[in-house]
């Protein structure tokens, strides 16, 4: 064969080799994928390649040009990204979706041993950092050897993984090693050592044995350090006074922020702190918003021997900031019939446009007694949407000594307004036996047309005189029915019965079932509501519940 033969030869060699490789591309890439998605994989990139019908007329395909592309990011947070790009075809679609899923990859690599996870965790590359931090917290209490070196590496955790990974290692069995975290408080670089001061405030009555470091630690001369660790030792052992007179002294201190942090921090040890009240009387009144809100926050927690401070406080009612608004009117509920002078100012703050000072005034004024009634009744009629709940809710709180309402009670009772008459008859069960003059009418309301009503009726009805035979098979019955336009009735029943206690132990097979959740449309709320139930039936023990109306 000559030579210009054979040169002619291997072309057309290579031409039906590229055919063929041609041709395989074409069945990977157009053929393949009508019968099975192909998938290519290379680093972080996974393209799968599909072709199919066009089945709808809008959405993919619907654009007159054939061609279509949609981005988006990963909606799990991963940091992953999403291309489609499709080509119609006729009635076909091809359509090729290009996924960059650095995470996945990431984790395909990680380590499986403690030095090459601590590698992994000095990476500059954060996404390495996280995933390794996550994984030493996967492994828990097995990565304690890894906990001095998690430590060693707190001051240039820029991120925040380091940090978070040490307490759920710590929360999820680590305690034994506890003693790694009492020698970090001492540590000289003040970033590690209020990092752990943080981690062992997290960890709460767990951390006691760092509680003798802590205490160190008030000594250091460090303004943060000092708050920081104050408020980790009222997290771990309130028992523990010694934060109290530092906490005193910090609230001479030049800085605003450290007088409002040690403000704070004495709120967290209530009437303990009892002698930081003659300076916190001082920074109720100080210009500065962070300083008076904290002041006030911590005179209501300190309770009784904040009394003197309520005119301060009834002047911040005035006040145009929000936080100082909220905190001032918190500390006044929370010295209570003490705070009566307060009233007035309340009674007007009640009925607002705000609906948050509005909120915050009635509660207020549902810890004051009966001298509150009158306003609260006011703010029943006058206030808007929720805020009309709420004052029915401190009026109930209120309880027999809020009979100065009955006279309103009664007239709402015949209210066109469904929500009015509930709220009445919220008040009148709260009252007690004192509301007997309201059960005719109540007892009529129990045949109302309106089950949720009726519902209410009997809720009330047995708190003032119906006894609880009576009120227990309405409530049964209302659990028998599972349509989702029940649902409301459901609730209402399974707090009720939960009200009534042991006596309605005949229910709990219902309640039972409700709490299960064998109704596929069962809320998980109202499984919780009827958890709650439970234990106060097969329990003496009192219950927090509280009513759905509330929520």
């Amino acid at each position: 064969m000559k030579g210009s033969e054979v040169i002619q030869a291997k072309r057309h060699g290579k031409r039906f080799y590229g055919s063929l490789i041609l041709l395989a591309i074409t069945v990977t890439v157009v053929i393949a994928p009508a019968f099975t998605p192909v998938t290519i994989t290379h680093g972080d990139t996974t393209i799968t390649i599909t072709t199919g019908f066009i089945a709808a007329k809008n959405g993919i395909g619907a654009d007159p040009s054939g061609f279509f592309s949609h981005a988006w990011s990963d909606p799990t947070g991963e940091h992953g990204y999403t291309t489609i790009y499709g080509l119609k075809l006729g009635k076909w679609m091809y359509r090729i979706d290009d996924h960059e899923d650095p995470v996945t990859t990431a984790r395909r690599k990680l380590p499986t041993t403690s030095r090459g996870l601590i590698h992994w965790l000095d990476s500059d590359n954060f996404l390495f950092s996280r995933l390794a931090a996550e994984e030493m917290v996967r492994r828990g209490a097995s990565a304690h050897e890894i906990l001095p070196v998690l430590l060693t590496r707190l001051e240039t955790d820029d991120n925040g993984y380091i940090q978070d990974a040490l307490e759920k290692i710590y929360k999820k069995g680590a305690a034994h090693s506890i003693y790694l975290l009492t020698n970090a408080v001492a540590h000289s670089n003040a970033v590690v050592c209020a990092k752990v001061i943080e981690i062992l405030q997290e960890l709460g009555p767990d951390a006691r044995p760092a509680v003798p470091a802590l205490i160190e630690a008030l000594n250091r001369n460090s303004p943060a350090l000092q708050l920081r660790s104050a408020y980790a030792l009222s997290k771990i052992n309130l028992q523990v006074q010694a934060p109290i007179p530092v906490m005193v002294n910090l609230l001479t201190n030049q800085s605003i922020q450290v007088r409002a942090g040690a403000a704070c921090v004495l709120g967290e040890f209530g009437p303990k702190a009892a002698t930081a009240v003659p300076l916190l009387l001082l920074a109720v009144q100080n210009p500065d918003v962070s300083l008076r809100s904290m002041s006030a926050r911590a005179l209501g927690l300190i309770g009784p021997a904040a009394v003197p401070a309520t005119p301060f406080l009834i002047q911040n009612l005035d006040d145009k900031n929000g936080e100082v608004l909220m905190w001032t009117a918190k500390a006044l509920g929370q010295l209570g019939r003490d705070a009566k002078a307060a009233i007035p100012r309340l009674s007007q703050m009640a009925e607002s446009d705000n609906d948050e000072i509005g909120r915050w005034s009635i509660e207020a004024l549902g810890e004051m007694g009966p001298e509150a009634v009158p306003a609260l009744v006011q703010a029943l009629k006058n206030s808007k949407g929720y805020n009309q709940q709420f004052a029915a809710n401190a009026l109930a709180k209120i309880g027999p000594e809020a009979t100065n309402a009955l006279p309103a009670m009664l007239e709402a009772l015949d209210d066109e307004k469904t929500g009015v008459v509930t709220r009445a008859l919220k008040v009148l069960g709260g009252m007690g036996p004192a509301a007997k003059i309201a059960m005719p009418k109540i007892l009529e309301l129990m045949r109302d047309e309106d089950e949720s009503l009726r519902l209410r009726a009997a809720q009330a009805a047995w708190k003032i005189d119906l006894p609880k035979a009576q009120v227990i098979p309405i409530m049964m019955a209302a659990l028998k029915d599972h349509s989702d336009t029940h649902l409301g009735a459901r609730s209402i029943a399974v707090k009720a019965l939960g009200e009534i206690g042991p006596e309605a132990s005949a229910a709990l097979p219902l309640l039972e079932q409700e709490y299960i959740g064998n109704d596929p449309r069962s809320h998980s709320s109202l499984q919780d509501d009827a958890k709650a139930a439970i234990d106060r039936i097969t329990s003496a023990s009192p219950s927090n519940q509280s009513d759905p109306l509330d929520r």
